[in-house]
């Protein structure tokens, strides 16, 4: 993966990313549920940057709680600064629907 130098995984999180690349291959879809602390978020990221070296740069869709979209966003910067990042929140889309303005 395109991981910023001196970024490692640990060995139980190549086999999460090497198992997301076997579904990737098979055209499986497929749902990372390591337990919380474990790097899900490095292994997406890994991943993600496996698919843009290969050449299926997206766009890809990352789901998570609203409470963690900070930490994501930091998270991607920190490990792949090469791979763009953009948000898309529900709250945001209700707001505009709705014709009020967040603040």
């Amino acid at each position: 993966p395109l991981l910023k130098e001196g970024c490692t995984l640990h060995d139980y999180q190549l086999v999460g990313v090497k198992w997301l690349i076997m579904m990737n291959n098979k055209e499986l879809n497929s749902i990372l549920g390591d337990e919380m602390g474990l790097g899900k978020t490095i292994q997406i990221v890994a991943f993600l940057s496996y698919l843009k070296q290969i050449g299926k740069s997206g766009p890809h869709l990352v789901v998570v709680p609203s409470s963690t979209i900070e930490n994501w966003i930091g998270e991607f910067h920190k490990w792949c600064p090469k791979l763009k990042v953009g948000l898309f929140s529900w709250l945001v889309v209700k707001f505009n629907f709705y014709g009020f303005r967040k603040t």
